[in-house]
This record gives structure tokens, sequence and C-alpha cells, in this order.
């Protein structure tokens, strides 16, 4: 069953935050990369419960070059070969594809999730933040004129998306669902068999709390669940257990 619901935008082509080489001509986006390169960086509000984005471009290419897509990363990563140009700007972004079609829409994948781990998050206080950008040079020199940006944001509904935010034991990451949960170890018995018996009972405990939020939400209920990780104290272990948000 797929939970997940598209919220499509189109991006107002004037609301860019930085830019060079650009000017606006009419309804379009005019890009050229002058002698160092020129660049646009459009910072994107996230709605609410989205978990991933695709982005569509429609633009005419005036010197057969490519258009560099890349976005802003405020994970633990960082990008290892960008234009001098770019690095100078902020060395946080990272190339989604690059393109010299008039009319491209991410595939290098199709989606990505807002949040990957400690490596990758490309949202922070609600945005994302996409920089186009057409390389410089003497003799060639990248010129597109930009027609068109949209962005699909693929959503969890609302009133799951609220129950989750509001339990402090409950997140999200990518896909997955996840909750949190503590048992203290069972006395009269060897330390294998605690640690066992504790983490079987917090593990029952987390799946309860990821069924009861789908329940609450009137949705259907996970049934595979996996636990991602077990931190083992001196009075008992914590979990963190998980099930897919698509199912």
């Amino acid at each position: 069953m797929i939970l997940l619901y598209i919220l499509s935008l189109t991006v107002p082509l004037n609301t860019f935050e930085r830019e060079s080489g650009v000017r606006l001509k009419g309804e379009n986006l005019y890009l050229s990369g002058g002698f160092r390169g020129g660049y646009v960086v459009y910072r994107i509000k996230v709605p609410e419960g989205a978990v991933k984005f695709r982005m569509g471009l429609k633009m005419k290419n005036l010197s057969g070059s490519s258009l560099g897509i890349y976005l802003k990363n405020w994970g633990k990563m960082r990008s290892t070969n960008l234009p001098p140009r770019i690095t100078k700007i902020d060395s946080s972004f990272f190339l989604w594809e690059a393109t010299d079609m008039e009319e491209w829409y991410s595939s290098r994948p199709e989606y990505l999730y807002l949040k990957q781990g400690e490596s990758f998050k490309f949202v922070k206080d609600g945005y994302i933040e996409v920089l186009f950008y057409a390389g410089g040079g003497i003799f060639k020199r990248g010129r597109f004129l930009i027609r068109e940006i949209n962005v699909d944001f693929s959503r969890i509904p609302d009133t799951l998306y609220k129950l989750i935010k509001s339990d402090t034991l409950l997140g999200i990451d990518g896909e997955r669902i996840y909750a949190e949960a503590f048992f203290r170890y069972p006395s009269g018995r060897n330390d294998a068999q605690r640690r066992a018996l504790a983490l079987r009972g917090a593990r029952i405990i987390g799946e309860k709390r990821i069924q009861d939020v789908f329940r609450k939400a009137g949705l259907p209920v996970p049934e595979n669940f996996e636990v991602l990780s077990a931190d083992y104290r001196d009075d008992g272990v914590i979990v963190k257990v998980s099930a897919f948000l698509t199912f």
C-alpha cells in the first residue's frame, strides 16, 4: 500500500536568492556562464510531511553546453570535485545531474530523500536550495534560457505527520517511520538472557508505538518491522524500531 502522495510546485523564476550572469527576459530567465561561470540559486519551501522530491526543467539551450543542477547538503558529506566558481560560493553543494536537453526530469535517482542518515540532509529550516550552473570560458560558455522549474514533493498524510511530530519518540528517516523504546534488564537471568529478553521487550514496545500511531491516523497498520539500532546500557537497552511508510 502506498501512503505517500504528490504535491507539485512551480518555482517562480524571479524568486532566486543569489545569482551571477543572470537576467530576466520577459517570463523567462537568461543564464550565461561568462568568463568564470554563471549560476542562480533558488531557495524552495518544503511542504510539511514531505519525505522525498524530484525536479523538472524546461529551457532553451543556446550554446549546446550542459547545465549543472546542484543541491545544497547540510549533512556531513562534502563534494570533492566542484567547479571553482561553485566552491567559492558554497562547497556544500552536490551535483545531482547535468543536462543539455531542453526538457529535463531528474532520473539519477528520480526522487531524492530529503534526509539520508547523517551524510545527506537536503532540507534545513523547511527549505531546499538548488543551484543551476553554466560553465564559463573565452571561446565557449554556457547560455540557457530557463522557462520553467517544477518540483514534485512526495508527502505522507497530514494526520499521520502531525501525530509523528507530536511524539518525541517517533521520527521519519527517508521512507521509514521509526520509534525509540527502552526496556529494563529482567532480574534472575544470566547476562546473555537478560540482554536478549530486554531486546525483545524493547522491540515489542517500539512496534506497538508505530502501530498505535497508524491506528490513530485511521490508516492500515504495517506488519514488517526492523531493529535499526540497539544501545545496551547499564540498566537496560534502547532500540530504534522502523517500518516503511509504503508497504
